[in-house]
């Protein structure tokens, strides 16, 4: 587990990177999210609000959404890289 500030630190490589964060602020931290999951790996993402949904999955086209869950008007998903992807967004 590792708390860190997106906008100076480089995120290690990861099978599994979390992330609670407004829709807003995931949007400007999907390179680094996306650049810390490895291939194969899962990003989780929670903290944004449902009318938030398209532009952070906009986002993070480059991952495969396989699970997502609404509840209470806030979005969480979990995104996977494929094995033979480029996790640069």
């Amino acid at each position: 587990f590792e708390v860190a500030d997106l906008t100076s630190t480089e995120l290690p490589a990861a099978d599994v990177v979390a992330s609670n964060l407004t829709g807003t602020l995931l949007v400007r931290a999907a390179a680094p999210l996306a650049g810390a999951v490895r291939p194969g790996g899962t990003l989780i993402l929670g903290g944004l609000l449902a009318h938030e949904r398209e532009h952070v999955r906009g986002a993070f086209a480059a991952l495969e959404l396989f699970w997502e869950k609404e509840e209470d008007g806030w979005i969480g998903f979990a995104l996977r890289l494929p094995v033979q992807a480029d996790s640069r967004l």
